[in-house]
C-alpha cells in the first residue's frame, strides 16, 4: 500500500503542478495581451496628439504666410509713399534754392 499511496500522492502532486503551470501560463498570456492592448492604445493616443499638433502647426504656418504677404504689400505701399515724399521734398528744396 505504501507504493500505491506514494504513486497516488505523486500523481496528485503532478496533476496539481500541471494545473498550476497551466494557470500560470494562461495568466502570463493574459498579462501579455493586456500589455499589448495598452501599448497600442498609448501609441494611438500619441499618434492622435501628434496629428493634432501638426495640424495646429500647419495652420500657424499658413497664417504666417498670409501675414508675410500682407506685410510685403504694405511695405510696397510705404515704398511708393516714400518715393513720392522724396520727390516732393526734392521739388520743395529746388523751389527754396531758386527763391534764395
Amino acid at each position: 500500500m505504501n507504493g500505491d499511496g506514494m504513486n497516488e500522492t505523486w500523481s496528485t502532486v503532478s496533476g496539481m503542478a500541471f494545473v498550476l503551470g497551466g494557470a500560470a501560463l494562461v495568466a502570463v498570456v493574459i498579462v501579455v495581451i493586456a500589455w499589448q492592448i495598452f501599448a497600442v492604445a498609448r501609441t494611438k493616443m500619441v499618434t492622435e496628439a501628434t496629428i493634432a499638433h501638426e495640424a495646429a502647426y500647419r495652420k500657424l504656418a499658413e497664417q504666417s504666410a498670409v501675414t508675410q504677404e500682407q506685410i510685403a504689400a504694405r511695405l510696397d505701399g510705404l515704398e511708393n509713399s516714400m518715393s513720392d515724399l522724396r520727390d516732393r521734398v526734392a521739388s520743395i528744396e529746388k523751389m527754396l534754392r531758386e527763391v534764395s
